[in-house]
Order: C-alpha cells, then structure tokens, then sequence
C-alpha cells in the first residue's frame, strides 16, 4: 500500500474521486490538483517507503459547534496530510474486515441506512434498547492495544504496519510550535483516524453480527436491542465488559435503555410509535443555531440601521441556504438528509414555527402577539420556504 505513494495512476484516481463526489472547495481541489500534477507527493512519499517517518503533527483545540466546549485535533503539514489522505482513500480496501452493523467511516454505507435496518426491523416497538456513547474516544484508544491489532491486520505490508505504529507511539506533538507530551490516542484529525476507529471495537461488532443481535454503531456511538429485559441485559453488560477490556469508558450522560413502546434516539434520528423523526438533541442543536444567527442578524439590522424587511429576508435567504442548498461543498443538503429517513413532519412543523417566530422578532425588533400582524403570506412572498410543504411534496413525488 505504501507504494501506491508513489503511484501517478493511484494519485489521479484519487483526484477523480474528490472532484466526483465535491469534496473540496474550489480553492482546496486546485490545491491538490496541483499537488498531484506538480507531482509534489514524491519527496516526503519517498522517504515514508524508504521507511522514513512522518514528522511531528500539530494539536490544537477547536469549538465543537455550539457547545461552548473544545475538542483536541490533530493535523500534519501539507505534503504528509495529502499522504495521509490518500492512504485512508486506499484503506477502504479493507473493508471487507468489518461487519454490516458498522456504519462509521465505510465505503458504501452510513447513519442513514443503519437508522432504515433498525426502523424497518419486525417488532421493533416490542423491543427494548440499550444505547451507550464512548467517553472521549479517538483520545481513549489504548496505542498498545491498537498496535497489536495494526500489526495483525496488515502483516502482510509491514511497511505499513511500521508507519501506522510509529504514529501511534510517538508521544510528542507541537503545540504553538513547541514540541510537547500528550496524549494522543488515534488522533482525532488525521485522515487515518477513521479506519482506526472502526476497526478497535470491531470484535465487538462481529460478536454482535454473529449472535444475529440488532445492534449499530457509528464510531464511539452504540445501541443494541433485544426482545426481553433479561437478554438487554446480557447485551449491556458484553458492551460494559469489553470496553473495559479496550480501557474505554462509556460517557453516563449519553447512556439509554428503553422499554418496549418508548421512544430512543441515535445518531440524530429518534424512533416512536413506529414513527422516525428528527431526534430531540438535533432539533435543540438546530435550534440554537437558528437563534444565534437570527441574533447576530438584529445586532447587525441594528448597527446598519437597515430596515426590518431587509433583516428578515436576509434569515429567510439564510434558512433557503440552510435547509435547500449545500452548506458546505461535499455536503448533501438537510433536506436530503433527513427526509428520505424521517416518516413524520411533526419536528419540521416545529421548525417551521420557530423560524417564523424568529423573522417576525427580526422584522420588528420584538417578541410579541402583535408579530402576527406580519401575515404568513407576506413572509412567504420574502422567499420563506415551509419545511413542511417541502417534505410533503417531497413524499408525494417519491
């Protein structure tokens, strides 16, 4: 695999994918169509299939959107990132080694299909659940342990084997340009750090897939179900031990268990009365995001002296981009995320509502019952676009 490093044929394939799929902005896609034309990649891959190894990555702290909390990433300089790169790209060549109940960081599947097996699942409403979330884990992974499995998986390319260690066992990192001790885990970040997540609980998942459980995980996030307390039982207690055995602790704020008929949640989709819809720790997440923007839109109407009119159809242009149209290149719109899985529009009737409330408050500069003087229709002639409409149509087209 390391000699694919050097392969043009494999570096342009790699270039073919990103520029199919959008991956990159238009300034990050000529950046590498540079790097792969110019044929930059050869010194450093050079050195890395002569056995040399990567250099020191950089750590920092980043907001996690609308926490108010940081998370510790990880990154390598330019020509050893695009190597990185392209190694995971080639890595999904060992997808094969995991289970069809794991959906992180694969090649052809994701959260939306393991939200469509468990919702289409017989009995699924008689069922009880047990959901557990793995406390800090990209930083957790035990590197020895993680070693042994790299070594295992790739002993036939133990060139590859030896990269993958030495960078799981250097202990430094720069940190404002100084080198420094941390602890890095599989370093949340770096391209590789996916395929490392998903194959350190793999043994869990395929005792799962063996015993026939329904059960998903999505990289530090599980649930499992089972037809009787008992046996939900015996399914928490195999996640509690194994983890343990893998040194990870389970996050107690983020652990669930239901009982037959109530509802659950994963990975932002929640599950009721036969029901999928948008879970309720996505909506409060999408609604405070709504919020902070229409906040920073008054603070702005006010500073420009702009009118209300102009306020409001700048949210409403801001909710059209939002929810219709990509907000990132690479990224699939909300709307065709969430409504080919969602069976109900009782959250989008929430939204609907509560970005009304916010252009109104944005059109007049109050909360208050006389907003209601500033009709639906004329909203709607500013460019509003109902979520509810919109997925209703979307159903009726199929």
């Amino acid at each position: 695999m390391l000699e694919s490093l050097l392969s043009e044929q494999r570096w342009e394939e790699y270039l073919a994918f990103k520029t199919e799929k959008g991956h990159l902005t238009k300034r990050e896609l000529e950046d590498l169509r540079t790097f792969v034309e110019q044929k930059e990649y050869v010194p450093a891959a050079e050195r890395v299939c002569a056995g040399g190894h990567l250099g020191m990555p950089r750590v920092a702290q980043v907001n996690k959107g609308g926490t108010g909390r940081k998370r510790t990433v990880f990154t390598f300089g330019r020509e050893e990132n695009y190597l990185l790169k392209l190694l995971a790209y080639l890595l999904r060549e060992y997808d094969d080694l995991f289970p069809d109940n794991l959906y992180s960081f694969r090649r052809d599947t994701g959260v939306k299909d393991a939200i469509k097996r468990i919702a289409r699942t017989p009995g699924l409403a008689k069922m009880y659940s047990y959901k557990a979330d793995i406390r800090d884990y990209f930083h957790s992974v035990d590197t020895e342990q993680m070693v042994s499995m790299v070594r295992e998986v790739f002993r036939r390319e133990p060139d590859m084997a030896e990269l993958l260690t030495a960078m799981l066992q250097d202990p430094y990192a720069l940190r404002d340009g100084r080198p420094e001790k941390v602890k890095k885990g599989i370093m949340a970040g770096v391209p590789t750090a996916g395929f490392l997540a998903d194959l350190y609980l793999a043994e869990l998942d395929r005792w799962f897939a063996g015993c026939g459980v329904l059960y998903a995980r999505y990289s530090d996030d599980m649930i499992v179900f089972g037809n009787t307390a008992e046996e939900i039982a015996v399914y928490e207690e195999k996640i509690k031990s194994f983890l343990s055995e893998r040194k990870l602790e389970i996050n107690e704020d983020k652990e669930f268990r239901t009982m037959p008929g109530e509802p659950w949640e994963f990975l932002g989709f929640s599950f009721s009365d036969s029901d999928v819809d948008i879970s309720g720790a996505a909506l409060k997440k999408l609604k405070g995001k709504l919020k902070r923007k229409a906040r920073a839109l008054y603070r702005w109407k006010i500073k420009k002296g702009a009118s209300g009119e102009r306020a409001a159809r700048a949210y409403i242009r801001y909710l059209n981009r939002k929810f219709y149209e990509k907000p990132f290149p690479g990224e699939i719109t909300w709307c065709r995320w969430y409504f080919p899985v969602i069976t109900t529009s009782e959250s989008l009737q929430v939204i609907d509502s509560y970005v009304l409330d916010l252009i109104r408050y944005l059109y007049t500069g109050r909360y208050s019952r006389k907003n209601y003087k500033l009709s639906y229709e004329t909203i709607r002639d500013m460019g509003f676009r109902s979520l509810v409409n919109r997925y209703w149509r979307y159903r009726k087209e199929g």
